[in-house]
């Protein structure tokens, strides 16, 4: 249940490669393709960009899925970014959706495919300022990755991530089936062993604690969270809001759960959050 989860099942009607969407009265390809990652898995993506441009480096957001999720989660986002003038890419992280891999680790070895994704698009000499917009486990992976690499990141929109592995362990079990924290303790510890032969090395108690990262976080972030979000609770973005490191940081809440779309206004506000810092 922890590290692999159902993948995300894909339509069979999906636009076909190099296929041209209009936004703003502008037209859009839609480009999808592999790169591999640091450990030759291959990752399936997808990138917007205009259908003619001039030339200039232009910024773009980086979206990141959540558990169990795709990049096909980023198709809504692209009809209130790309009249911005910025442009969308988006992955299935190793493990997810039509990307190669075994193993879903919620952000600690997902750190590896961002890199990888960072690094062709600084390679392609096309970019100008890199947002990540991250969900879920998504955003968990984005503070981790940002904590470490300061220089590479404009911005950050956090969505529902979560603080801490165990305290979503605690919380479920206590909830769901009764179960009181000590003995979650118990059981976690057999499991993370079990965990850590199986991914190499991940510890899912000590590792996925995106809240001790946050600190050294100090890019431009915005935290956002539904209100009625009962599996990764609204008390997880406040305590990574709390230790977040950068000065320029704002958090907002919506209604929905945890995997509910966004209102509207929300995704405005989030798209207007990274003009604001890409683009100016």
């Amino acid at each position: 249940m922890v590290i692999r989860p159902p993948r995300n099942p894909y339509p069979s009607d999906l636009p076909e490669n190099g296929s041209t969407r209009q936004f703003g009265g502008k037209d859009f390809t839609k480009s999808v393709f592999t790169i591999n990652n640091e450990k030759g898995e291959k990752l399936s993506c997808l990138f917007y960009q205009p259908k003619e441009r001039s030339g200039e480096k232009m910024p773009v957001v980086v979206y990141m899925h959540g558990n169990a999720g795709c990049k096909l989660e980023a198709e809504e986002l692209a009809p209130f970014l790309l009249p911005q003038g910025i442009n969308l890419f988006a992955f299935d992280f190793s493990g997810c959706g039509q990307s190669e891999g075994e193993w879903v680790t919620l952000g600690w070895k997902e750190r590896k495919d961002l890199e990888a994704v960072l690094n062709y698009l600084n390679s392609l000499g096309t970019v100008s300022k890199i947002g990540l917009w991250g969900r879920s486990m998504g955003a968990a992976t984005s503070i981790m990755y940002t904590a470490e690499n300061q220089d590479k990141v404009h911005a950050s929109v956090l969505d529902s991530g979560f603080a801490s592995f165990i305290d979503i362990a605690n919380h479920l079990a206590s909830n769901q089936f009764g179960i009181p924290p000590e003995f979650v303790q118990f059981l976690m510890a057999g499991v993370s062993q079990q965990i850590a032969q199986l991914t190499g090395g991940l510890n899912i108690i000590a590792d996925l604690n995106p809240v001790k990262y946050a600190p050294r976080c100090k890019v431009p972030a915005l935290f956002v969270h539904g209100s009625d979000d009962d599996f990764v609770e609204m008390t997880h973005s406040e305590k990574n809001f709390e230790a977040y490191g950068g000065g320029s940081k704002d958090a907002m809440y919506c209604s929905g759960g945890h995997n509910d779309a966004r209102p509207r206004e929300t995704i405005e506000q989030m798209v207007g959050f990274m003009k604001k810092h890409l683009t100016a």
